[in-house]
This record gives C-alpha cells, structure tokens and sequence, in this order.
C-alpha cells in the first residue's frame, strides 16, 4: 500500500496515457505519450500546474569516468524535465534542483550510483562520457529512488539534451513536426485538487 506515496502530491500526480485505434494493428493502449503533448495541456487546461516527461533508455548505455577508469553498462540512464524535482520531491543532497537540468548535457546521479563511479569524491562539476561518444556534466547529486517506485533510475540527464543529441536526431526533439503522435516517453502531470 506504500507504492508511490513518496511524493509530497502523490495524490495530485497521474500518468497520461494513450489509446488509440490503428488500422493495422487494431486497439493500441501505451503508458507513453508523445513529448508535445505535456507542454501543450499545460498550457491549454486549467488545473495542470506541472508535467514532468522521462525518456527510457532501449537498451543501456555505457558509462565512463576516464579520470579513473571506471565504465558500467547502465540500464538506468533517463532523460527528465526540470520539474522532476518539483513533481516528484527528489531530494537533491548537492546541486541546485532549480538548475541542475537546465542545459543539454548535464545530468543528476543517484547517491549509490555516485559512491561506484567516485567513492567519496564530490563528483559535481566531474564528466562522465555515455556510449564514449556523449559528454555529462554532473550537476547534483540525489537520494536514491525509493525502492517502492515505479520509477527506477540511476541518471536524470536534461530533457533538453535530446534536442542536441545526434542519436536522437539532434534537432528539435520535442516539435510536433518531428515527433506527429510517436509515442516516446512517460509522461506526468501534477494537477490541482
């Protein structure tokens, strides 16, 4: 009965879903939405104070520190808004929850995943490489996800470094003319009572 109730408004955050009919495939039912979309009720419905999107990882990525040779293979590699912290109540034990995922290519670690990659170095401001192609700046440093959570990450990197990114086309991520109704990440909505 504890699952999810982590969050300080676990009761006013809901997962937008889709259904939609195809014909080829008959009735399709996702828990993942087209990144659009969040913004756009945010902006057009009354009550939808916040939304916070996640973009999953298909396969995982490898993570290196170089300075000390350290590389993990990371299933739990997410892309997430800034709001994640306001949303969900993430407590940040260093970094600043208002800034840590502004920019493109900075990401927040769970405080196991920093002890692995760095022991007891303070690795804020440190760089770590994804697929030895991306370069991470971290920026904080969070408390692990609570083990009664849905939701299982040990990286947040910046939504908006899926605008940057050539993996993920590099331009424009979030646009309606690029995306149309391709279902590509969970998205949540913080609404009032």
């Amino acid at each position: 009965m504890s699952y999810d109730k982590y969050p300080p408004n676990a009761d006013q955050i809901h997962r937008l879903v889709l259904s939609v009919v195809s014909p080829d495939r008959g009735m399709i039912n996702t828990a993942r939405t087209p990144p659009p979309w969040a913004p756009a009720i945010t902006s057009e419905i009354p009550g939808v104070r916040d939304f916070v999107r996640f973009k999953t990882p298909m396969v995982s990525w490898m993570i290196s520190y170089e300075e000390e040779d350290k590389v993990f293979h990371e299933k739990g590699f997410y892309f997430a808004d800034p709001s994640v912290f306001n949303v969900f109540g993430y407590k940040l034990l260093k970094g600043n929850p208002e800034t840590a995922l502004i920019k493109p290519q900075t990401v927040v670690i769970t405080q196991s995943t920093a002890k692995r990659y760095f022991g007891n170095q303070d690795p804020v401001g440190l760089v770590l490489r994804a697929d030895n192609t991306y370069d991470f700046t971290i920026t904080g440093i969070m408390q692990d996800v609570p083990d009664n959570s849905h939701i299982q990450f040990d990286f947040l990197a910046s939504f908006e470094s899926l605008n940057v990114l050539p993996i993920y086309n590099g331009t424009n991520y979030e646009a309606f003319d690029r995306t149309g109704l391709l279902p590509d990440v969970y998205t949540y909505l913080l609404i009032d009572n």
